[in-house]
């Protein structure tokens, strides 16, 4: 399996920049999602059957030793203009986007269980993010809306970070749309959820 690459560095509290940590990149286009980690890869055609390859979501071995157990949080979901390659975001603070934008969303989970094996330089971890997108009438958005949509067990660090691209169809209606995350850690059995608004308004034409 292939291994990150990325060598994060821990949280800086003075920035609003996250850290990322096994980073993980989800992108998801309107009637097409691609998947991506720094693990390994998949893209499929059906945006409701997105899921890691069967060798990526094998649990850590019983044989590691536990390193932390903490209260399983969501530290933070931000609605970002754009995401860089080394989790340092551009925060948008109005959370307002234009029809076609797309859609930043940064997820640093806490307090989730990790393993270690001595002389390994990987912490074991099982951590799972559902990703559901409603609408202004409180319906999910189906090509939004995926279960597992990001499967994790490894990282270099005790620290993970999530990025979420989301397009909404170029029809979508305006109004205020509301992002769902639950992270679950298999590890300890807990869940947590967190959700956050955002609004899309129409691109003014131009003269």
């Amino acid at each position: 399996m292939q291994q990150p690459t990325m060598t994060p560095q821990p949280p800086d509290a003075g920035h609003h920049t996250m850290l990322a940590i096994a980073a993980i990149l989800v992108i998801v286009f309107a009637g097409l999602g691609t998947y991506f980690t720094m693990i390994s890869g998949s893209a499929m055609d059906d945006i409701a059957t997105i899921s890691p390859e069967t060798e990526d979501i094998t649990a850590p071995q019983a044989t590691e030793s536990k390193v932390e157990t903490l209260d399983l949080t969501i530290d933070k979901l931000v609605f970002a203009d754009m995401i860089y390659e080394d989790f340092t975001y551009d925060e948008n603070p109005s959370r307002t986007y234009f029809t076609g934008d797309s859609i930043y969303v940064y997820i640093e989970p806490k307090g989730f269980e990790t393993l270690k094996n001595k002389g390994d330089d990987m912490y074991g971890i099982d951590i799972v993010e559902d990703l559901v997108v409603t609408d202004p009438h409180e319906n999910q958005v189906p090509y939004l809306t995926v279960p597992e949509v990001v499967w994790l067990t490894s990282s270099p660090t005790p620290y993970i970070a999530i990025r979420n691209v989301l397009t909404l169809q170029e029809d979508a209606e305006e109004g205020l749309y509301t992002v769902t995350v639950t992270i679950k850690d298999h590890l300890s059995g807990e869940s947590t959820s967190m959700s956050e608004t955002f609004e899309l308004i129409e691109l003014p034409l131009t003269i």
